[in-house]
């Protein structure tokens, strides 16, 4: 190795700055290197999820301890064993503390770190879940209270179409209709609002689909159902208005 500086460079990072290209032997200048000095590539790695599975790969650079020119104030090291992860990391964290006593060393399997990660995502996603739910009582509520309202309102004009000769289906699907096009107004809003916060969520719940045709058929026909199962009382009542007794009571 000698005093050439060498690094490698993870997959995210060749294709962000070096697409098309191979970037074995290329050299770079790396922004924390008060020197400025030339860096070497000598190899590429596959992409590491540091933070968390749902943050996505970042662009990085992996340079050997000694040639670092920023002394580390913290410092991770990855062992894959074969053996059980617990014991492994208890004679790694005994052995530490005997060559470095006076360094905090914590040791941890990465079960244990990616379970960490995830009790964060299940707690959001669970925390989403239950909004989702008030959500869909609350317009199953709101719905069923303005078509029945609606419908009290309009007995008489239902009463008066029964008495020229309209049929009961043709009232209730009126109802239903009307109650399925404001369902779809707001399926269709609720569509391009979550589209356009999908960046948002997947950093909340990992990483998404830029566009899933099933969950979003699923959630639609959803939506509609709700509708359809908030409205279906109302307009029976629509359906079943005995247009004489309206007609005397007005």
């Amino acid at each position: 190795m000698g005093s050439e500086k060498i690094l490698l460079i993870s997959e995210a990072m060749a294709r962000q700055s070096f697409a098309g290209v191979d970037p074995i032997g290329k050299q770079i200048m790396c922004g924390w290197d008060a020197e400025g000095e030339w860096w070497t590539i000598v190899g590429v790695v596959g992409d590491v999820r540091q933070d968390s599975p749902a943050a996505a790969p970042a662009p990085t650079i992996y340079t050997p301890v000694a040639q670092h020119p920023q002394t580390a104030t913290q410092m991770q090291v990855v062992v894959r064993t074969r053996t059980d992860a617990g014991v492994m990391a208890a004679m790694l964290t005994q052995m530490l503390k005997q060559r470095f006593p006076q360094v905090a060393v914590k040791a941890s399997t990465m079960r244990e770190n990616v379970g960490e990660s995830e009790r964060a995502q299940h707690f959001r996603t669970l925390l989403f879940g239950s909004f989702a739910g008030v959500s869909i009582l609350l317009a199953m509520t709101g719905m069923f209270g303005v078509t029945a309202y609606t419908v009290a309102q309009k007995r008489f004009e239902f009463a008066l179409r029964f008495a020229l000769g309209a049929q009961r289906g043709q009232v209730l699907g009126s109802v239903l209709g009307s109650a399925l096009s404001v369902a779809m107004v707001g399926v269709v809003g609720g569509v391009v609002l979550s589209l356009a916060l999908m960046r948002v969520i997947s950093t909340l719940l990992g990483q998404l689909p830029k566009f899933d045709p099933v969950s979003y058929g699923v959630a639609t026909a959803g939506v509609l159902l709700i509708a359809v199962a908030a409205t279906l009382q109302p307009a029976y009542r629509a359906a079943t208005v005995e247009p004489m007794q309206v007609l005397r009571d007005e």
